[in-house]
């Protein structure tokens, strides 16, 4: 369960089983601030995006509604298998509307639902230096790099926040920390403490974006080792790749999604494969992810890229977009057809040429022109996702076939 009073969804609402967000109602002539109720979010290896409930909860009622929605859960949840045990597939099966329905019967009548205040998605990041409400005060977002540090970062950061700040340290769901209550004219001081150093507030484009789950390291269930790779990718990108954006990464050992893959700009999930040399790591690639206003899960491509392989291929699918989003615009782009035509004419020396590709089986990744585009133009989401075009040359010799594992020649 979630609850947030931020416009830019901090609490990432549309992945709970229960959320509140910030809504406002004019009820008896009066603006009432308060919450809506979304319900049914979740990942792991079947992820729903949370739906949003036709009522309107004063601060006040929150409690009650929290009370009824488990309590729903619990006398009518699915039991027979422990994978199926999950609000999510309740609220699937029921729709909204039953769901309201039962909800009511439990807590009472309810207003409809007001206007919701999300406005965007800013993904839970914080960088840098940035004024608090209170006058004089401020907050520094740090950057805990792939969300690994130590006991001895974790004690000059107490140290800092007793020192300067408000005594507290916060974590963010974005794998990173906050700093407050720090006052303006300490601010410089605090900004030269060596813990900032590594925990940056300023942190290089690839590496502020990049989230990791725990991997083999530490858990039974992943296949994968990830902090250690992921923190190696996100170096490779921020050497190699100039971009103005932060694209957001996400990783993961395994389908159940600890870290958050389904919402990522690019998803990237392990696996094994088999090569002439063994078993070795591998990762699908997913993109397109966002939560907020037009949330939706990143859409996964076909085929296997192996682990040793992954920094310089997600290299060329950035610096593809990269390229591409020069040419592109959202009054020239008309049709999935000339979508195909631009982004060939604007990618040549990526993509391989027609004559080439003979064999049968290649896997092919959705022309989503990139995934960028399509997240900032959500009504040419249905043309061009349904389009289909081989993926770079780099991709092809990297990518494992998903049935025989085999190399894919170039």
């Amino acid at each position: 369960m979630s609850i947030s009073s931020s416009i830019y969804n901090n609490a990432q609402a549309e992945i709970n089983d229960l959320a509140f967000v910030p809504a406002v109602k004019v009820i008896d002539g009066k603006e009432v601030i308060g919450f809506h109720a979304l319900v049914g979010g979740g990942l792991s290896a079947k992820p729903y995006l949370a739906q949003e409930l036709d009522i309107f909860i004063r601060p006040e009622e929150v409690l009650k509604v929290a009370i009824g929605v488990t309590t729903i859960f619990r006398d009518y949840g699915y039991r027979e298998k422990r994978h199926h045990a999950r609000l999510k597939f309740l609220v699937a099966d029921w729709g909204p509307e039953k769901f309201k329905e039962k909800l009511l019967e439990l807590i009472g009548d309810m207003p409809s639902k007001g206007e919701n205040k999300i406005v965007g998605w800013k993904a839970a990041y914080f960088d840098g230096v940035h004024k608090q409400k209170q006058e004089g005060l401020n907050y520094i977002g740090l950057n805990v790099p792939v969300g690994r540090t130590n006991t001895d970062e974790f004690e000059q950061l107490a140290d800092i926040a007793d020192k300067y700040g408000d005594g507290l340290i916060r974590t963010t769901v974005s794998q990173n920390i906050i700093l407050a209550g720090i006052p303006d004219d300490k601010v410089d001081e605090v900004l030269k403490q060596p813990v900032l150093q590594r925990l940056s507030p300023f942190p290089k484009h690839f590496m502020s974006r990049t989230v990791s789950c725990t991997g083999n390291e530490f858990c039974n269930l992943a296949v994968v080792e990830t902090k250690e790779r992921a923190r190696r990718v996100a170096e490779y990108l921020d050497e190699h790749v100039e971009l103005d954006e932060k694209i957001r990464i996400h990783m993961v050992g395994c389908p159940n999604a600890c870290g958050q893959k389904h919402i990522a700009d690019i998803g990237l999930q392990g696996a094994l494969v088999k090569t002439p040399e063994g078993m070795v790591d591998a990762f699908d690639i997913a993109v397109g992810g966002t939560l907020g206003p037009n949330a939706k899960f990143n859409t996964p491509l076909k085929g296997r890229v192996k682990g040793d392989d992954l920094p310089e291929v997600l290299a060329k699918l950035i610096l593809f977009y990269k390229e591409g989003r020069k040419t592109a615009n959202r009054s020239t782009i008309t049709s999935s057809g000339s979508a195909y035509r631009r982004s060939r004419r604007s990618s040549r020396k990526f993509w391989p040429r027609p004559d080439r590709a003979k064999r049968g089986g290649e896997p092919e990744i959705p022309l989503l022109f990139f995934w960028f585009q399509v997240r900032n133009w959500p009504d040419r989401a249905s043309k061009l996702g349904d389009f289909q075009i081989r993926p770079p040359g780099i991709l092809r010799s990297t990518v494992r076939n998903r049935n025989g594992g085999q190399s894919l020649q170039s």
